[in-house]
């Protein structure tokens, strides 16, 4: 301010919060600051910093040492902002189908996301929106706020079968970025296909081999977990005993034992060697909870021929009369029986 007379004596500088500014803005208030000799006298100079946060315009008095002011305002809004805008955002699945995995969402519908983003002075922008990206490609947003808060919502939607990479970034007028979201979500609605293969298909009366028999598990899925396959192998012999056989469930679950190329997620199995009637059953559920048909199969290993052959005739004629004569004769039909042990 200049005065030529008396001189500047102080500045009444007062900060005015605009009226629909946010509440984490101070609220209006006047400080004095004396005047300082800036230009020969005549020019007087004061400064004072506002401080964050704060929203609203400023005017100023100027009171000479006689007493004598004069006042200007000014129209201009000023921003002080230090504060980083957050975000949060609210997911909708089908319940019935939804997983989280390893910070992976999985689901096989329609995924709705509700972002919120807090930011005090969002309402001022114009273009400089927050940038919402799906695998990379921007995608437009509509946000709104939440009644006079400073929370402003924003929808997306994905749809269809894939894997998606959400992110969300954003930098206020004030140049406070805000912390990337960041949220991989995978939409699955197929079914995975179970099937299985054995080295040894040479059987004889339907299901019996005398020959070790080695199967092969594939398992045709996009979202695979080796520890969501239940292998069941049971064997027992013929007399319902359990035989000592490996510990497939654990070996299925195993994912260093799977060979996995994309979709397509193979088991080699231990060889059935050990003798028995063995019952084998594979289900299987992936990260999307799409449930595979049961694949089951029954068949028997038996290496050991029958032992403890035995033979008994009908009694003959003359082993009634002489017990121990040492050949039969009969007159009529001669029965014979014949027995062996087999456990298998």
């Amino acid at each position: 301010a200049d005065d030529i007379t008396s001189g500047v004596d102080y500045f009444n500088l007062t900060y005015t919060k605009q009226a629909d500014a946010s509440d984490v803005n101070k609220d209006t208030f006047t400080v004095k600051l004396d005047a300082a000799v800036a230009d020969a006298a005549k020019e007087f100079i004061a400064s004072y910093k506002i401080p964050a946060s704060a929203r609203g315009t400023v005017s100023v008095e100027a009171v000479d040492k006689a007493g004598n002011s004069a006042s200007k305002a000014d129209d201009k809004v000023i921003v002080v902002d230090d504060i980083i805008p957050e975000i949060k955002a609210e997911y909708k699945f089908d319940e019935d189908s939804f997983r989280e995995e390893n910070n992976i969402y999985y689901t096989q519908g329609e995924t709705e996301i509700t972002f919120t983003i807090t930011e005090a002075n969002f309402d001022l922008i114009e273009d400089k929106v927050p940038v919402v990206k799906v695998n990379g490609e921007v995608k437009a947003v509509e946000w709104t706020r939440v009644g006079t808060t400073d929370d402003w919502k924003g929808i997306l939607v994905l749809s269809g079968d894939n894997d998606y990479v959400v992110t969300v970034d954003f930098v206020d007028l004030s140049t406070n970025e805000m912390n990337q979201y960041k949220q991989e979500v995978r939409i699955d609605s197929v079914k995975p296909v179970i099937e299985v293969e054995y080295d040894n298909n040479d059987a004889l009366n339907t299901n019996n081999y005398k020959a070790d028999r080695k199967a092969t598990i594939t398992v045709t899925d996009h979202n695979f977990k080796a520890d969501e396959v239940e292998l069941i192998v049971v064997a027992k012999d013929i007399l319902g005993n359990n035989a000592l056989i490996e510990d497939f469930k654990a070996f299925a679950k195993n994912p260093a034992n799977w060979d996995s190329k994309g979709d397509v997620h193979t088991l080699v199995l231990p060889v059935f060697t050990v003798d028995a009637r063995y019952d084998v059953s594979v289900d299987y559920t992936d990260l999307a909870d799409n449930k595979a048909d049961t694949w089951s199969d029954s068949f028997v290993v038996d290496h050991v021929a029958p032992d403890n052959i035995g033979i008994k005739y009908s009694e003959s004629l003359l082993a009634k009369a002489l017990n121990a004569i040492t050949f039969g004769l009969y007159k009529e039909e001669v029965e014979v029986t014949v027995t062996a042990d087999d456990i298998t």
